[in-house]
């Protein structure tokens, strides 16, 4: 739909000027293999380029009775699709908006109520939590952490427990899926199950609770034993 702006002789500059930026971030999301967590938001930012060269397509018709039907097509096309599916998209984001404040608002409330302002924290899937409790976080994924995210490997397969340990957090939050993780099985991420095997993380750390965002998916918080920022009763 967006062809006819890129060859009428009134658009086609402007015309290819966006298909550019679109094409950049094509490439962008097809070199760094895109994001991981869904909802295409790496190509998002094309949505309004592409809109506005669907959009002068319409107006490079030279026929004019023809204009308001191909409106009325294009109308369908953007807009059909997201009208349809939005109560859907809609439900599930309200639904996961209260399974993560029950488990990551919650925790990081706790921590910014319950812990000195020095504390430090060993979070994955880092967002929420780490907002709420206004600590500093320690990001195993390596999305916020130049050392892990230097590592040999595919982005949530890198691992280094020497160094998360030796940066001493006073809680590590790990993710499991049970209430209370025993086994590395329990632990979907590579790093922690790495951790959970390490005899020194248990040797230095005690689980103390457990935030629960939904059946499968549970905040394991494990505080060192010897923290003086977070409260041996947290």
């Amino acid at each position: 739909a967006a062809v006819p702006a890129l060859v009428w002789r009134r658009s086609r500059t402007a015309a290819w000027l966006l298909m550019a930026v679109v094409a950049t971030r094509v490439a962008f999301h097809a070199w760094s293999g895109g994001e991981w967590v869904g909802r295409h938001r790496f190509l998002l930012p094309t949505l309004p380029f592409l809109y506005l060269l669907v959009i002068a397509s319409v107006a490079a018709l030279r026929v004019r009775p023809l204009r308001p039907y191909a409106a009325a097509a294009v109308a369908l096309l953007l807009l059909g699709l997201g009208w349809v599916s939005y109560p859907v998209r809609e439900a599930a984001a309200l639904a996961y908006g209260r399974e993560l404040n029950a488990a990551h608002g919650a925790l990081g409330r706790a921590v910014n109520s319950g812990t000195a302002p020095d504390a430090l924290i060993a979070m994955d899937d880092a967002g929420l939590g780490p907002y709420l409790s206004r600590r500093r976080n320690l990001d195993m994924l390596g999305l916020n952490d130049r050392h892990i995210a230097r590592l040999p490997g595919r982005f949530s397969y890198k691992v280094d427990v020497p160094y998360v340990l030796g940066r001493s957090p006073d809680l590590i939050v790990l993710i499991s899926s049970v209430a209370e993780p025993t086994r590395g099985e329990h632990l979907p991420l590579p790093a922690h199950a790495a951790l959970a095997a390490d005899s020194t993380f248990h040797a230095r750390y005690e689980f103390v609770r457990t935030y629960t965002m939904r059946m499968n998916y549970h905040l394991g918080v494990f505080r060192r034993r010897d923290s003086r920022a977070v409260p041996a009763g947290f």
